[in-house]
């Protein structure tokens, strides 16, 4: 899904669509020996299989942990009420936030509980 060992996984918001058969995942992560911290979005069509990914990258340099997960999910929840509520109304967002980031199987094992829950996978 990523195409790279994630060394942390912070938090993650899952959109599903009511306007079509598709769903944004945003995954907000550090990789393995990455210098950045990123927000991965992926929309995924249920009926085509298509998928779409955009990537955000904040620069460790310039953003410490705390401040780049606080600009990521600031940006994904305005994101969700300017642009995708307006499309389709009936969108919502689910979101998880992890307590130990450097868990990432558990992590990425609880977004897949999320996913079945919401017949999403």
């Amino acid at each position: 899904m990523v195409g790279e060992k994630i060394a942390k996984l912070y938090a993650v918001y899952v959109i599903p669509f009511t306007s079509d058969e598709s769903y944004s995942l945003i995954l907000i992560y550090k990789a393995e020996g990455e210098e950045f911290y990123k927000a991965l979005f992926l929309t995924k069509s249920l009926e085509t299989g298509d998928e779409r990914k955009n990537l955000l990258k904040l620069d460790k340099n310039e953003f410490n942990e705390e401040q780049a997960i606080k600009v990521f999910d600031h940006t994904v929840k305005d994101l969700f009420k300017r642009e995708i509520m307006s499309i389709d109304p009936g969108a919502k967002l689910y979101e998880l936030k992890f307590e130990n980031p450097e868990r990432v199987d558990y992590n990425l094992s609880q977004v897949r509980e999320l996913l079945k829950k919401l017949e999403l996978a």
